[in-house]
């Protein structure tokens, strides 16, 4: 009998700064994003505080058991949104 996955979205907060800087460094996420130089963690961490306080971002946590395992980003435009993720 299979088990079944449970995972939860939850909004990211600033305490989430160290582990959505190692998924956003990772070299396979580096080579698929729009810009893909190195990123040093104060540059992401002003950019995920800028990020939290921008009304047309909403960033989730996809975590399973309680575990983070990978990210949704959803930005919304005039008559679109667009979304990113990233799975652990």
């Amino acid at each position: 009998m299979e088990t079944a996955l449970i995972l939860v979205l939850r909004r990211a907060s600033t305490s989430d700064g160290h582990v959505l800087y190692r998924w956003r460094t990772d070299p396979a996420t580096r080579a698929s994003s729009h810009q893909s130089g190195p990123i040093e963690l104060a540059t992401h961490l002003a950019w995920l505080d800028a990020a939290l306080s921008n009304p047309r971002r909403e960033i989730y946590i996809a975590e399973a058991d309680g575990v983070p395992v990978g990210t949704v980003r959803v930005d919304r435009e005039a008559d679109a949104c667009e979304v990113s993720w990233t799975v652990a």
